[in-house]
């Protein structure tokens, strides 16, 4: 049994904690669903409450596949949890966290193991050559197997939960390769929109105490979304759950999806005979809000 790892979260950790869940619930509730969203919370209808929940779902889901990864890797991080260790953190006895994370500790001898994730079982095992590898079965029942052996059997089981948690095989070299490439791409990317939307939340015309904005300032804020390939295209707009944001490419396109609904609002401004309009701050709330995805990817 390892010393303890961890202290109990004092009220103000869970208060924190329950206002971020919150938060997200709210920003991926108002991407999801479809009626207009008030600024006003208050304004709030059935509606908006049944996409929150729609987006808890997602999250409570979530956080059953998060536990079992974090579970199988600390039972095969060094210097190894034991079932005790893992009942411990999760407020449950030893025989429920074996029965709850099959295979998350290794067996002493190296042995092949078997690790379940949502009803999915995966064997992790060792190679003749000493690599480690998994295989399992896809939806349609047929037979697979990891393309590429890995060095220990942490990584091996890594990959496994990932492919039980409904990622598909892991790609070759010369795929990772590939996706490197884009992702470092997808960075510079986010990096740039990010500056940008700081950019806007500063604008003296978009603050909240500004009494409007004109068509001019309209279309000034336009060209300079135009200038990062900015455009108003709500048909593109993702509607999908995209709760852990797991790669830069999602943060990319949420944010321009965001972006591209405050573009939106800015053209019926310029195009309006009005000296000042209502300013479009939801349009670009939601952007900022993203900011908080964002920044651990543009570190």
């Amino acid at each position: 049994m390892l010393a303890s790892a961890f202290r109990d979260p004092a009220p103000a950790d869970i208060h924190e904690l329950t206002e971020a869940v919150r938060r997200t619930a709210h920003i991926l509730a108002r991407r999801i669903c479809t009626h207009p969203w008030p600024d006003d919370s208050s304004a709030m209808g059935s509606p908006h409450s049944l996409a929150t929940l729609r987006v808890l779902r997602a999250i409570d889901e979530l956080v059953g596949d998060l536990a079992a990864e974090a579970a199988h890797a600390a039972g095969h991080d060094q210097p190894g949890a034991s079932y005790t260790d893992l009942g411990n953190a999760w407020g449950i006895t030893k025989q429920s966290a074996a029965t709850k994370w099959r295979g998350a500790v290794p067996p002493k001898t190296g042995a092949s193991t078997t690790i379940t994730i949502r009803g999915r079982a995966a064997e992790i095992f060792r190679l003749p050559d000493g690599d480690w590898s998994w295989r399992s079965t896809r939806s349609d029942g047929t037979p697979c197997q990891a393309e590429e052996p890995y060095p220990d059997d942490g990584e091996a089981t890594a990959a496994a939960c990932d492919f039980l948690r409904g990622i598909t095989t892991p790609p070759t070299a010369a795929e990772r390769s590939g996706a490197v490439a884009a992702d470092a791409a997808h960075r510079e990317r986010l990096t740039e929109l990010t500056r940008l939307v700081e950019h806007l939340v500063l604008d003296i015309s978009l603050r909240d105490d500004a009494p409007g904005i004109t068509p001019d300032q309209a279309r000034k804020i336009m060209g300079l979304l135009d200038s990062h390939q900015i455009h108003a295209s709500p048909q593109h707009r993702s509607r999908e759950v995209g709760l852990a944001y797991a790669d830069a490419s999602q943060l990319v396109a949420s944010l321009e999806n965001a972006l591209a609904d405050l573009y939106q609002k800015l053209r019926e401004v310029a195009m309006s005979g009005s000296d000042t309009y209502g300013i479009p701050r939801h349009y670009l709330r939601e952007a900022h809000e993203l900011l908080d995805y964002v920044r651990p990817h543009t570190d």
